[in-house]
């Protein structure tokens, strides 16, 4: 008999898979779709309000001129002007508009962290692209000029509890439209 003849396995490393038993944390959930709804109203309420506010001030120290230059550019440049320096400030700043400190989120990276104030001037200009706005309703409630940039907007305490390393549960309804479901058709022979 030789060596390891008939305890062949007795050095030998095991081969049973090892098991992390370590609980691994889910993505960063997004915030509902509520939330953002709310957002949008109020920041579009907000742009409305500090252009008013702009011309207001302007036309009482008697900057008439500028009152004048101001609203005859067309409204297109009014706005897209507005939204660059709302958005770009207020989320390159402080992470959040006016909407989304009323409904408690934040705009982050999807790992958590702070945007760079490069992401925010993306995210902000990904809002000009067309139809953006229903973006929303896509899977995982990320909008385009979210996903373009590498953003997120969450809810500030379900931030706080997954940057604590809780494992966050998404418990809202991830989608607007149903999954279809094509095996129980294909199984049961109808096309």
């Amino acid at each position: 008999m030789t060596i390891g003849e008939g305890n062949s396995g007795v050095y030998q490393a095991p081969t049973a898979a090892l098991v992390d038993e370590a609980i691994t944390q889910g993505p960063l959930p997004a915030a509902q779709r509520w939330r953002r709804f709310v957002n949008y109203l109020v920041d579009y309420l907000a742009q409305i309000g500090v252009i008013m506010l702009l011309v207001f001030v302007l036309s009482i120290v008697g900057a008439q001129e500028m009152v004048d230059a101001i609203l005859a550019l067309p409204d297109l440049v009014i706005g897209l002007g507005s939204i660059l320096l709302y958005y770009g400030l207020l989320e390159g700043l402080f992470g959040r508009s006016l909407g989304k400190w009323i409904t408690g989120t934040q705009v982050v990276t999807t790992e958590g962290k702070p945007a760079s104030f490069g992401a925010i001037i993306g995210r902000t200009l990904c809002r000009f692209i067309p139809f953006e706005v229903f973006s929303i309703f896509s899977r995982g409630r990320i909008c385009w000029h979210d996903q373009i940039p590498g953003t997120k907007v969450v809810e500030r305490e379900v931030l706080r509890r997954w940057l604590a390393g809780e494992n966050i549960v998404d418990k809202s309804p991830d989608d607007a439209l149903p999954q279809s479901d094509t095996t129980v058709a294909s199984a049961s022979g109808q096309p």
